[in-house]
């Protein structure tokens, strides 16, 4: 979306990039810092200003899928006031923890109830995730020294768990596919410090009510996580699309009994 500034001469010229990009997604920082009550993480506003990011629907289109990703990273940041002021048909869940080295940090919750029929589950879920993890430049590509990672899964028949993500702005492999590190950095967003993920629209995906969150981690060969742990914060989204069940008020009570 082009801007005005003022040319070497004095007139008024169209521009774009990120010297414009920059004060306007700080700005919106700005703003969602100072809306909200008390002090924050970094980690929890920058999960906030990724999560709640839209992508135009130009890049939605099947030939610029591929590299959405590369033109516009998760999309164009919202206002402060529309990330936190949302609808009942909705909740937005924050986690901002430390994981430790021999942990995974994870809860097990109800989908809500409006949202299921006969254990298969509607709607659509959304999970970003920022984390702190130590960076070593001086090894390049792999500066990177622990992954840690963030999954949304659903209880299958023979009681495990199966993920029920894929990476926003991306077109995967199939799942049936060989998949080479590469693979797993474009999809997975492997070794990566910002990670948006998201369900596909759901109309009744099976079998069960029941779903786990979870954060684990893997350490580089031979260099083990550090003894305060790393800190990160993950936002999940859980929503109906035709904005109609009361996601807010059935997951809160959900929650709550489980002592969330």
């Amino acid at each position: 979306r082009g801007m005005l500034s003022v040319d070497g001469a004095g007139s008024l010229v169209t521009g774009c990039g990120t010297s414009y990009a920059a004060p306007l997604v700080a700005r919106r920082l700005a703003d969602l810092d100072a809306l909200i009550e008390g002090d924050v993480s970094r980690e929890v506003l920058l999960a906030l200003m990724v999560h709640f990011a839209n992508t135009p629907t130009l890049f939605t289109h099947k030939t610029l899928l591929p590299v959405a990703q590369q033109l516009i990273g998760f999309g164009m940041p919202i206002t402060a006031e529309r990330m936190l002021q949302r609808d009942d048909s909705e909740i937005t869940l924050v986690v901002d923890s430390v994981i430790r080295p021999g942990e995974d940090n994870w809860f097990e919750f109800r989908w809500p109830d409006a949202l299921v029929d006969d254990g298969r589950c509607s709607g659509k879920a959304r999970l970003t995730l920022v984390a702190s993890p130590p960076i070593a430049y001086e090894h390049g590509d792999e500066r990177v020294r622990a992954n840690i990672d963030a999954h949304l899964k659903q209880r299958q028949t023979n009681d495990r768990f199966a993920t029920r993500l894929k990476r926003v702005n991306a077109v995967p492999k199939p799942d049936k596919a060989r998949k080479n590190e590469r693979d797993l950095l474009l999809e997975s967003m492997k070794w990566q410090l910002v990670k948006s993920f998201e369900t596909t629209t759901m109309r009744g995906r099976g079998p069960s009510a029941d779903w786990r969150f979870q954060v684990d981690y893997l350490e580089r060969t031979e260099e083990p996580l550090p003894a305060g742990g790393i800190p990160y914060a993950a936002v999940l989204t859980i929503s109906d699309p035709k904005r109609q069940a009361p996601v807010f008020t059935q997951m809160r009570q959900n929650l709550n009994a489980v002592g969330v």
